[in-house]
């Protein structure tokens, strides 16, 4: 509570949000002689409420925000799909905000969510393939006016590069183990949107260093992106699963 807490000390703030965090990942799926000793139902589900308020209510201190981000992972790491009934209907209400900062909030904890399923095998990809499906459509029309933001000086310049940059991890983690009918179908937009944010993001000299390593880290994002299409799933020797369809369209 106290870290959600905006009326609390700020380095009270933080510390109960580090507290949470080493809480969370010793006591909410205890094992061995603390099984059973945990969080109770109640408080997870209180805990998993809060967490969503707490990271978006503290968009703007970056200290506290990211030990409650860990804290997202950890719960969702065991929690996600099956516990955790209406997150992603969540984080698409807040990827569609009209505030920029909730915005990116809901951003980075969706990316939480494909990060964790990314590395699955194609055995085991029914829950990336339903966050593909949910998620995707959101990410591609939100994607132009961020690019857009992002290719223009201005005040919100450098968090346009931040939240595009996001959006293409997102986007990586979505084909990492196979290229689903969700991006198959869409791929023509996605590699105009990759080409043009690469090009309009240029490195300009004299640019200032924070604005320069921003931008060459997005960049190197539709990098790895066209590197892992092209190397593996742009290769019929390398694919699986019937990729090879895909693999010859692509080259």
């Amino acid at each position: 509570v106290v870290a959600v807490e905006q009326r609390a000390e700020l380095e009270a703030r933080q510390a109960a949000a580090i507290q949470l965090r080493g809480t969370v990942r010793r006591w909410w799926a205890p094992v061995g002689d603390s099984a059973g000793r945990g969080y109770g139902d109640a408080d997870k589900a209180a805990v998993r409420s809060g967490l969503l308020e707490g990271v978006r209510s503290n968009a703007g201190v970056q200290a506290i925000r990211a030990q409650l981000v860990e804290t997202f992972k950890l719960v969702a790491s065991h929690d996600f799909p099956g516990d955790w009934p209406g997150l992603v209907e969540q984080l698409l209400a807040g990827l569609r905000s009209d505030d920029m900062q909730q915005t990116y909030c809901s951003l980075i904890l969706v990316r939480r969510l494909f990060k964790q399923l990314e590395s699955r095998p194609t055995s085991r990809r029914d829950e990336l393939l339903a966050l593909n499906a949910a998620v995707l459509p959101v990410l591609k029309a939100l994607a132009p006016a961020l690019a857009g933001t992002a290719a223009h000086p201005g005040p919100h310049r450098l968090e346009g590069v931040e939240m595009i940059k996001v959006i293409f991890k997102c986007f990586y983690s979505a084909f990492h183990t196979g290229v689903c009918p969700h991006v198959q179908q869409d791929i023509r937009d996605w590699m105009q949107l990759l080409l043009a944010t690469a090009d309009s993001l240029s490195m300009a000299p004299g640019q200032p260093e924070q604005e320069a390593v921003t931008v060459a880290k997005c960049r190197k994002w539709v990098f790895h992106i066209f590197f892992r299409l092209c190397a593996r799933h742009g290769n019929a020797r390398r694919c699986v699963n019937g990729g090879e369809a895909f693999a010859e369209a692509w080259s």
